[in-house]
């Protein structure tokens, strides 16, 4: 099975993931999810997973990856707009996902893009919950958490892919 070119590591995704903590009965959801890495490292943490993308070529390789071992049977892939999800009100513990850099997945106002997503990400989110994010857009992502009257606890620069996003 074939990855996408742009699909995120599978170190990294651990990495965030062990920064968000997730308990095995928490709830984590990605919502971009690419090829779903995240979400397959995910299982090592908890057995609820949901991840979606608006690109039904990553999901399509996605549950095919979910397909290749019992170990990820019980993620939930979905397509879906990240920025109008499916979901109940405070219905997810944990959002862990990689924001789009803006190389591979063009996006024109990326200003708007993230206040959409990080709304909708709020929304979802359980009082007390966790969002662990990777981007390059890091000072646009503290600006709009201090808006939100969450709290913004950590900053880890990284080098990935020759650029230097942060979670």
């Amino acid at each position: 099975i074939d990855t996408l070119p742009w699909s995120l590591k599978a170190p990294v995704a651990y990495c965030m993931l062990k920064i968000a903590n997730p308990k095995e009965w928490d709830i984590v959801l990605d919502p971009m999810c690419g090829v779903g890495t995240i979400a397959l490292e995910a299982c090592w943490f908890t057995e609820h997973i949901l991840a979606g993308d608006s690109n039904p070529e990553a999901i399509d390789i996605a549950k095919q990856l979910r397909a290749e071992q019992d170990f990820y049977k019980n993620i939930d892939f979905q397509i879906w707009d990240a920025k109008n999800l499916p979901l109940e009100e405070g219905s997810v513990d944990k959002i862990v996902t990689n924001l789009p850099f803006w190389k591979q997945i063009p996006i024109e106002d990326m200003d708007s893009f993230l206040e959409e997503v990080i709304e909708e990400f709020s929304r979802v989110l359980k009082t007390g919950g966790t969002m662990v994010l990777l981007t390059m857009h890091e000072d646009k992502i503290r600006e709009l958490a201090q808006r939100k009257g969450l709290v913004y606890k950590a900053n880890y620069p990284i080098s990935l892919f020759g650029l230097q996003p942060s979670i």
